[in-house]
């Protein structure tokens, strides 16, 4: 996937500069990932599987599970913005933790 270019010359984006690199999709495959695109009897098997499996499968298992659940979810008769910008479909799949807010001591009296 890098073409041969090492990390430094490689494109950044700012979001990516911002909160760092979103990881692998094969990272952190929860039952809330896949639970509504395998049936519920199936959820102990691919439990066991994720947990087991080397990391090029897990990731190749990742896409796999993301494709089937577009597929779910798709809409023949929305708009690109409404399936582009779904904000639930996102934050399910992806939901960064909120940054903490620091106070200086100064500022406080």
């Amino acid at each position: 996937p890098d073409d041969g270019y090492s990390e430094g010359m490689r494109l950044q984006s700012t979001f990516e500069r911002q909160f760092g690199a979103r990881p692998a999709l094969g990272v952190g495959l929860t039952e809330g990932v896949y639970g509504k695109v395998f049936k519920p009897s199936e959820h102990k098997f691919i439990s066991d599987y994720t947990e087991t499996a080397p990391p090029a499968d897990k990731e190749a298992f990742g896409q796999v599970v993301r494709a089937l659940q577009t597929l779910r979810r798709s809409k023949h008769f929305s708009t690109a913005y409404e399936r582009d910008f779904d904000l639930e479909e996102h934050t399910r799949l992806w939901n960064p933790l909120k940054n903490k807010t620091k106070i200086a001591h100064s500022f406080l009296g």
